[in-house]
């Protein structure tokens, strides 16, 4: 489980539920766009203990990131756990959703440069 600084969540746009104020919901974004990169850049560097990365791709991160492959290696080295859930990029469900998208660079190719990335 991520530590209570490092999870981050999305929701739909508005204020949160007053339930919610006293969670471990710190902020709320309608998309993942739409969170600052220095959200993302603050929570990867003050993580110690472990990173999980949960995307279908995760590709935004080297666009993002630059650099981002040096600091994991950095963190895993520091004894950081970093963990990446992506999907099959030859699976049927990824297919599908090629062709929903229908672009140009393609969800498989996507969740491959992830994994050279992180190789």
């Amino acid at each position: 489980m991520l530590p209570r600084s490092a999870r981050l969540w999305t929701w739909r746009p508005g204020l949160l539920p007053v339930y919610l104020l006293h969670r471990e919901v710190l902020a709320a974004y309608p998309y993942r766009s739409a969170c600052p990169k220095s959200i993302w850049r603050n929570l990867i560097s003050s993580a110690r203990n472990e990173i999980v990365f949960a995307g279908y791709t995760n590709y935004f991160l080297w666009l993002e990131h630059p650099n981002l492959a040096k600091v994991l290696k950095r963190k895993a080295e520091q004894g950081c756990k970093i963990r990446f859930l992506i999907g099959d990029p030859d699976s049927e469900v990824t297919r599908r959703r090629e062709e929903v998208e229908n672009v140009p660079l393609t969800v498989s190719t996507r969740i491959r440069i992830t994994l050279s990335e992180i190789e």
